[in-house]
């Protein structure tokens, strides 16, 4: 009878770490990429992550990204969950992320657009920041608190991350995260004035809430100022991305 204990050792993730290890936040944004995607756990180890909503947030972010290649033609590129090694990474805490000895360090947008098809990093196979235009983030109840810069945990503050990389344009979408401050089925669309975020004009804009003093938007033609010619109408977006069908 073989009485050797049942023992898994702990999964092989990418550069010498296992899930299970310690892990910096430099080093987990500078992990070269798998085909997984990873988190430090609230123990500082490296876990995967759960899997998002299908129906809050990837059929959301389809549709999405759908629209947008739909209405851009080149020099326009729209990359959903690209890496971007951005200038600066500002974590929760409002520390700058220090570099990372695996090399550049960058965070994945749920979508972004750039002019012209992305650089890569001589040193990681990871986008270069250059002609990044606008990013879009649909919420998850995984990454809501990071896209919307809340909270002091020892993760990314993407609000501000882009704002302080110069990122022209943000949008925030919120198709069903009940947690989320921002009301479901609205979103915040915003523009980069010189380090702060200013709303976009959106023709007959139904504001619905406020965050952070900025309008929350739920209907109405939002109007891209760094995409000349990108527009989104809110009320046929929401009603494909939402659909049940």
């Amino acid at each position: 009878m073989d009485t050797t204990p049942d023992v898994t050792a702990p999964e092989l993730a990418p550069a010498g770490f296992r899930l299970g290890d310690p892990i910096s936040l430099q080093d987990l944004l500078a992990l070269p990429p798998d085909g997984r995607w990873y988190e430090r756990d609230d123990e500082g180890r490296l876990a995967l992550m759960s899997p998002d909503s299908q129906r809050h947030h990837r059929f959301p972010l389809a549709t999405l990204t759908r629209r947008l290649i739909r209405a851009l033609d080149r020099p326009y590129e729209v990359v959903q969950e690209c890496s971007v090694s951005l200038p600066r990474i500002v974590s929760l805490r409002g520390h700058t992320v220090p570099e990372s000895r695996l090399g550049p360090t960058s965070i994945e947008p749920d979508l972004a657009v750039f002019h012209g098809r992305p650089g890569v990093m001589p040193t990681r196979d990871v986008a270069a920041p250059g002609g990044l235009l606008l990013v879009a983030e649909v919420l998850s109840d995984e990454t809501f608190r990071s896209d919307l810069g809340l909270g002091r945990a020892d993760r990314v503050d993407r609000w501000r991350t882009y704002l302080e990389s110069g990122v022209p344009e943000l949008w925030v979408l919120n198709a069903g995260i009940a947690a989320a401050p921002l009301p479901t089925r609205a979103g915040l669309f915003l523009r980069n004035d010189a380090g702060t975020w200013r709303p976009l004009e959106v023709d007959g804009a139904e504001v619905v809430a406020t965050f952070r003093d900025l309008p929350v938007v739920r209907a109405g033609v939002v109007r891209s100022v760094a995409v000349p010619g990108l527009t989104l109408d809110l009320a046929t977006y929401w009603a494909d991305a939402c659909a049940e069908n």
